[in-house]
Formats: C-alpha cells, structure tokens, sequence
C-alpha cells in the first residue's frame, strides 16, 4: 500500500479454484493543471503446487513528472504489464519476471517504451531469506523540452544490468528487517 493511494478503491476476488483477481483504482493528489491524476491496477494471481504466477497491468493517467520546471504542468501518462512466476522448491525459492512499459505524454505524441527482465534465487533459513537477483533493463526514460511541450524519450542510460544481494529477517508477523 502506497500513501499515494489514499484515496482509493480495491477488491480482492475471492479464489476462483487455484485463481484470485485484485483490481485497485485510486483518485491521486498529483495533478495540479486542472486534470485529476488517477491510478488503475489490476491482478489475476494463481498458485498452482509449489509455483505460483501473476500477471499484471497497472495505467497512470495525468501524473506530472520531468526535469525542473515541467513538474507543474507537464501530465503524463504510464502503462505497465508485469508477468512473474515463482517456484517454491523445499528452502529454495526462485522467481522469473518481465515488465514492459510505456510513457506517454498527453501535450504531443512523444513517447518511450522499455523492458525489463529480472531472475532470483533464495534461501530461507527459518525467519530469514538471502538471496541475490538479476535485472536487465534496456532503456531509461526521459523527459525534456519545455512545461508546454514535453519531450519523452526513450536512452540507454536508465538501462543496463543490476544485481542485487539481500538479507531478509522476520523480526515478528508485521515486521521484516530488509539488509
């Protein structure tokens, strides 16, 4: 739960056999040009023995973003879809996910698309997880030109490879201790 979405509606299916939908749609205090920024996301997530998979897609409409003096007035909108698959294999755990995404602006016909791919490996010993992950990003995004006429790009400079090492420990049912 983001604080962002503090106003916000969402439902959760009950399970459809191995099979639940979580939808979510928030009204967003981001927008001051006059347009409401808004939130949608939408989930279908299924358990199938030890795997599991979710697909999901999330659309963000009138968010405003950039470079120093676009923030006011340059509205924006941003489309994701997310796949990931998980298997549990006695302390093992391992995941495979993509995400494509698109950002559009809503003042020219500017845009940029990037993808990005992520493989994880862990180890739970009792209340803690390590583990390390790989992504693999192809492009940033972007934005320029002026508060009226935003320019959206796709660069490599937001792109490229990222491992990550963590350490997980539960330290009770509500807190995790991320290292």
């Amino acid at each position: 739960f983001d604080g962002r979405y503090a106003n916000s509606v969402r439902y959760a299916s009950p399970n459809l056999g191995p099979v639940k939908v979580v939808t979510h749609a928030s009204i967003l205090n981001e927008g001051n040009s006059g347009k409401q920024c808004s939130a949608w996301d939408t989930a279908i997530i299924g358990g199938f023995g030890p795997f599991q998979a979710a697909l999901g897609f999330n659309h963000h409409n009138n968010f405003t973003a950039g470079a120093a003096g676009l923030a006011a007035t340059a509205l924006h909108d941003a489309d994701n879809v997310i796949g990931v698959v998980k298997g549990s294999f006695g302390v093992i755990d391992a995941n495979l996910g993509v995400e494509k995404g698109k950002y559009s602006s809503n003042h020219n016909s500017s845009s940029a698309k990037y993808t990005a791919f992520v493989f994880g490996v862990g180890a739970n010993f009792g209340p803690t997880k390590v583990g390390v992950d790989f992504t693999k990003r192809d492009n940033g995004i972007a934005v320029g030109g002026t508060a009226f006429s935003p320019v959206i790009s796709s660069n490599t400079l937001g792109g490229g490879n990222l491992t990550t090492l963590y350490v997980n420990h539960s330290l009770s049912k509500r807190t995790l201790g991320y290292f």
